[in-house]
């Protein structure tokens, strides 16, 4: 883009500068403190509402207060992604025009108004700070546009916000001549950097320092005179204005300018500096020889130098989205394992699920994984190698919503042999879902593409036939791939399992264009976006049972063919992700969300029939946690009032039982059926002295059970000896069901004269 080259209209500076001194010069003796609402001077003093400055998001423009203060890293020249755009173009076809100019009002809390960079943040607002405390004439000029005394300037330029216009807005813009700030409207272009106040409203644009304050223009945008070099895409139709927010906000809903994606930026936070994550396992080498399972889970401020975040089990995949990681893998009993991470360092494991995990994407708030279904499942042909599709809203819960037949597969299905199928890939972009999956009969092999607009219904589509290895990807424009084509005439079947690197793009995902990578031959795995490039890893293609390791590379490439390797991390690296930190997904209204005051007194947990409760600290109930109600809202509370929670998958066994998921915090434990905790009915138990957490009238674990019986001489009991140890079963909190017919209560578990344990809610003297 090019720089302005009109000339602005004539004015008088002396007169105006003569004007702005005296006004400054009183403001400052009477310690008051304003924001200026000059609009352009004519030679006569009045203002002139018909010009318009056109000012490019490269340009510093004229009279600048200071040198740039963009961020090295923000391609102020980029153009905005498709999904950026068209977000764009909703807004300001659902909002309502200024009378006078005919631009459109946009609330500046309307998520996607703005744009957050894909590393640091856009401006750098220390440079600034320092730029200004150096020339106290341009100091004094800058705070009095905004209102602000010079002494609080480090203390208000540290509470703005970091963000990229991505549409062109309209503002009142200041320069700095002859010693006083001189105002001007003027058009930003959209993809530039400023700073914004808690309220949203625009207060400096980061190319020149330039204070800002809302559009003070008075005439149509059809009608002004235009100064300043425009830019394509320049629509007159289609400009902007900020209305501010009635009251300061916490955060912005600001579009990823990498992927598109809706993020949350809080008030006063540039973007933090993103962080590499990468999984590895080792579990291709152990298909060979006996070796344990091993996995980690790494971390790099720079992807050149890895250091070991955690040991885990095998993990295969790792994407982010949202300023969350989410990495997937096998668990110790060949189920999956999932772990999260908001920084890179610390994991915590989420919800394991029953089917080994082999990829997982983020998109439109939600989270897909795929893998294969486990061979514990019973029951159809395909069993044990054909794939499964899990969905999580929090990355937490996670719920298979569909699996994939090999034996469905036209191609294959007649040739007599045992169909298997794996599941090696999966991307979200431009409303779609895809899955890349390798399905045999025998030796005989082909790659296949699943599609889905909601992730529950898939549809199976041949992938290009050249392609023998693939891992997809998106990156808010366009899909890509890596992986490997076939050599043109293998020597034995053997040369075919050991392709030829490549990758390639494609529109729409199903039908691609195909290159070879540079360095020649190099294949790569687990590819996804991040910091305006390509990241992938080196591929596991050995040609023996001895073979080494991939050996870790780390890549990036601007064009998918050719790579250049960053750094080296476990040499059994299987994907690799760039993680921005300090920017959450835009919260979703959750199934059974506790009312954020509800438990806000909450001291202890006490365990009823009912359900739980959360108890103030003069005994009075803050909350009830019903057994009946979503298991959601309970686990939330506890874990609010206990801290951290650790979740487990117990497999059902496809007969008399079903899936169970079970909440830990220490010795307490939530049990609900299957993975999703939306569910209804859940139960809980106590198995050690948890502090803050007892039964009916104080009963904890560690007391005498004569001294339960005691106390509750009414209560039904039992006793019994089993191998030298006495058993004893004490009923408490007892409450009639089902018309009567039943009793439910709160079960007292006692060992040798000890109470080891709580249950409820449980049958009094029922058969379990």
């Amino acid at each position: 883009m090019s720089e302005d080259t009109a000339t602005p209209a004539t004015r008088s500076r002396a007169r105006v500068a003569a004007v702005v001194v005296t006004v400054i010069a009183v403001v400052i003796a009477g310690g008051l403190w304003f924001r200026s609402t000059l609009a352009v001077p004519q030679a006569d003093g009045e203002a002139a509402p018909g010009v318009l400055r056109l000012d490019p998001a490269t340009s510093a423009g004229d009279d600048p207060f200071t040198a740039s203060v963009v961020s090295p890293e923000h391609d102020a020249g980029a153009v905005l992604t498709e999904v950026i755009v068209a977000r764009t173009v909703a807004i300001t076809q659902d909002t309502a025009t200024d009378g006078t100019t005919g631009a459109a009002q946009v609330a500046a809390t309307a998520p996607g108004l703005y744009g957050g960079s894909g590393r640091l943040s856009s401006c750098e607002p220390q440079a600034l700070t320092d730029f200004l405390a150096a020339d106290a004439a341009k100091a004094a000029a800058w705070a009095g546009v905004l209102g602000i005394s010079v002494e609080s300037i480090p203390a208000f330029v540290a509470g703005l916000t970091s963000v990229v216009l991505t549409m062109d807005t309209l503002v009142t813009n200041h320069g700095f001549e002859a010693g006083v700030a001189t105002a001007h409207p003027s058009l930003l272009q959209a993809g530039t950097a400023v700073l914004v106040d808690a309220r949203g409203l625009p207060v400096v644009r980061c190319a020149c320092g330039n204070p800002l304050l809302p559009a003070q223009l008075t005439a149509a945008l059809a009608e002004v005179e235009l100064v300043g070099s425009a830019w394509d895409g320049l629509d007159l139709q289609r400009v902007v204005t900020v209305t501010p927010a009635a009251e300061d906000v916490s955060a912005f809903t600001v579009a990823d300018l990498s992927s598109g994606e809706l993020v949350d930026l809080p008030v006063g936070a540039g973007l933090a500096p993103d962080v590499y994550v990468a999984t590895s396992s080792n579990h291709a080498q152990t298909a060979y020889e006996p070796e344990p399972y091993r996995g980690t889970l790494q971390t790099s401020p720079d992807g050149v130098t890895w250091t070991v975040a955690l040991e885990t089990t095998p993990m295969l995949d790792v994407a982010t989205g949202g300023g969350l990681a989410v990495a997937v893998g096998l668990d110790a009993q060949s189920g999956g394992a999932i772990h999260t991470s908001t920084d890179g360092e610390t994991w915590t494991p989420a919800i394991g699920v029953v089917d080994p995990l082999t990829a997982v994407t983020y998109g439109d708030g939600t989270w897909i994984a795929v893998g294969n279904r486990s061979f514990a499942e019973e029951g159809g042909e395909g069993d044990g190698s054909s794939g499964a599709i899990y969905r999580s809203e929090d990355a937490v819960t996670w719920e298979r919503v569909a699996t994939t037949d090999p034996y469905e597969n036209s191609e294959l299905a007649g040739s007599g042999e045992m169909l298997y199928q794996s599941m090696t890939s999966v991307a979200y972009g431009h409303g779609r879902w895809i899955a890349g999956a390798t399905e045999c009969a025998y030796r005989t092999c082909m790659r296949v593409l699943f599609t889905s607009d909601d992730a529950v219904i898939w549809t199976r589509t041949a992938l290009d036939d050249r392609i023998v290895r693939v891992d997809l990807a998106h990156d808010g424009e366009e899909w890509a791939f890596v992986g490997g084509t076939a050599k043109p005439d293998p020597a034995n079947n053997a040369e075919i399992d050991f392709p030829i690197g490549a990758a390639g793009t494609s529109p729409d995902g199903v039908t691609w264009s195909v290159g070879a990578t540079s360095p020649e031959g190099l294949v790569l795995t687990g590819l996804n976006p991040g910091g305006g490039a390509w990241l992938a890893v080196d591929a596991y293609v050995p040609a023996s049972a001895d073979a080494a390791p991939p050996g870790g590379g780390v890549h990036r490439s601007t064009d998918l063919l050719t790579w250049e390797r960053i750094g080296t991390a476990d040499p059994w690296t299987t994907s690799v992700a760039l993680l921005r930190t300090g920017a959450a997904a835009p919260a979703a209204a959750p199934v059974g969300q506790v009312d954020a005051d509800a438990d806000a007194d909450a001291d202890s947990v006490r365990i009823r029939t009912a359900g739980l409760e959360l108890l103030a600290a003069d005994g009075t109930t803050a909350q009830t946690l019903p057994f009946q109600e979503s298991a959601a809202a309970a686990i939330e509370a506890v874990t609010g009032l206990l801290g951290a929670s650790f979740s487990e998958l117990t497999p059902g066994d496809g007969y008399c039982s079903a899936d169970r998921t079970r909440v830990t915090w220490g010795a307490l434990w939530l049990t609900h059926e299957g993975t999703d905790a939306a569910a209804s009915g859940w139960w809980v138990g106590l198995d050690s002295d948890v502090a803050g957490v007892t039964g009916p009238d104080g009963v904890t674990v560690g007391q005498s059970v004569a001294d339960v019986r005691a106390a509750h001489p009414e209560a039904p009991s039992e006793s019994y000896g089993y191998e030298g140890v006495q058993y004893d079963l004490v009923y408490l909190d007892v409450t009639s069901t089902d018309g009567g017919t039943e009793d439910m209560a709160v079960e007292v578990v006692g060992e040798d004269g000890v109470v080891v344990g709580l249950r409820a809610p449980v049958y009094v003297m029922g058969d379990c």
